[in-house]
């Protein structure tokens, strides 16, 4: 029960959830991001005065699918039912015990920052269980084997082969994720199927596919597998990601600067292009020891 209930487990369900809804799930995840991030920003700034905003509010702009409430509750908002006059609430979270709002910022950036057709396959992959513990491997046996490599270890020219089984490249989402990551078949066997990295393969898409099938199907090691200790196989990735995630949210800059094959269908970018929805979506903040039943001590956005 301690498992299933743990917060990387119930973000990991909530996503799960999301992505049942292929064609709404990025701007879901967009809006989610928008809100875990303005809270980052709250809490670094010593904000301690309650702000909410409108459930009906995040309703809307997640398009009506499921999940985004869970997702929220996970990681420390509070969501109050309609009172006196006010409608029903979603109220931000003051502080970040166990990191999880950190955490929850760096899963949907690595979901975020996959090109489409690989979030648009890893919907169609999460309802197999069974796919999450070999792709976790493979990739990581990639990025270990990059980390040992030249640090910019040209892929096309010096291609890593991976193997996988003739049953999970059979499964609904299997070869267009890998696909989309830039994986080339190379041969298909009787029990297993060979892959290569291609061309479009690159580094930091492999980090985010990884990270993001970590959170999906394999919540409880997350934290253990992508720690920043200097053994990490990741170091230099989850370090970049943790300075991305100190920054302020608005800012223009994508979490890693986009250059050559690097930025090729990677919506990094957008994932901070969030100006409409933030000027869309208001933020009711209350003065500091103000009651939470009193009206809105002014508006923040």
């Amino acid at each position: 029960d301690v498992k299933l209930n743990s917060p990387s487990s119930l973000i990991g369900q909530a996503l799960t959830e999301i992505l049942q809804h292929p064609e709404r799930a990025r701007d879901a995840l967009r809006v989610l991001l928008h809100l875990v991030e303005k809270s980052l920003q709250r809490i670094q700034n010593g904000q301690r005065n309650a702000m909410y905003t409108s459930q009906q509010s995040v309703e809307n702009k997640v398009g009506g699918i499921p999940g985004w409430q869970a997702l929220l509750t996970a990681v420390g908002f509070r969501l109050d039912p309609p009172t006196s006059g006010l409608p029903a609430a979603v109220f931000f979270p003051t502080s970040d015990p166990g990191d999880r709002l950190q955490q929850c910022s760096s899963t949907l950036q690595s979901l975020l920052g996959l090109p489409n057709p690989a979030l648009q396959a890893l919907c169609k992959l999460i309802t197999a269980s069974e796919t999450g513990e070999q792709l976790i491997s493979r990739l990581h046996q990639v990025l270990v084997q990059l980390q040992a490599g030249e640090k910019e270890q040209d892929l096309a020219s010096a291609p890593i082969q991976v193997s996988i089984s003739v049953q999970l490249w059979r499964l609904p989402g299997c070869h267009e994720f890998l696909a989309a990551l830039g994986f080339d078949l190379c041969e298909v066997g009787q029990e297993e199927v060979i892959l290569k990295t291609g061309k479009q393969a690159n580094r930091r898409t492999v980090h985010f596919a990884l990270q993001s099938l970590l959170s999906l199907f394999d919540s409880t090691e997350l934290p253990k597998r992508l720690s920043l200790d200097s053994s990490s196989s990741l170091e230099s990735l989850a370090s970049a990601q943790s300075v991305s995630n100190a920054l302020p949210l608005g800012y223009q800059q994508p979490p890693f600067s986009p250059t050559g094959a690097d930025s090729i269908a990677s919506d990094a970018i957008s994932v901070y292009s969030l100006s409409s929805i933030a000027s869309s979506m208001s933020f009711v903040s209350k003065p500091e020891g103000g009651s939470e039943g009193g009206g809105p001590g002014g508006r923040q956005d």
